[in-house]
């Protein structure tokens, strides 16, 4: 007999097994999404708080591999949080501003 899988169940099986090559050795599905780094997020919140204006495309970048970030997460970083302001209304200029290369300050840790 033959077992009817819906498409729902069969993804879940997709999911749930390693695929399997030619010498059928197990591999994961897909590579883990490369993600930015908690102390460049927390960063990026601090300049987005102080200056809700994005910051133009070279400044980006530049500020991106000072930090060794991927500057295409910095970039739509910026660019999620311009949407996210224009679907809460609040108001973004249109200019852009060139961020500062200095190196990030690190919290002060009390004893």
């Amino acid at each position: 007999t033959r077992r009817v899988t819906t498409p729902m169940s069969r993804k879940k099986a997709i999911l749930s097994e390693p695929r399997k090559s030619a010498n059928n050795d197990a591999r994961p599905l897909r590579p883990a999404r490369e993600r930015l780094e908690s102390s460049v997020l927390e960063e990026l919140w601090s300049i987005w708080r102080a200056d809700p204006r994005v910051p133009s495309i070279k400044s980006r970048r530049s500020w991106a591999i000072s930090r060794n970030a991927n500057p295409r997460l910095v970039d739509s970083w910026f660019c999620r949080r311009r949407t996210g302001a224009k679907k809460a209304g609040q108001p973004i200029p249109d200019e852009s501003y060139d961020l500062p290369l200095d190196p990030p300050i690190a919290p002060k840790r009390e004893p």
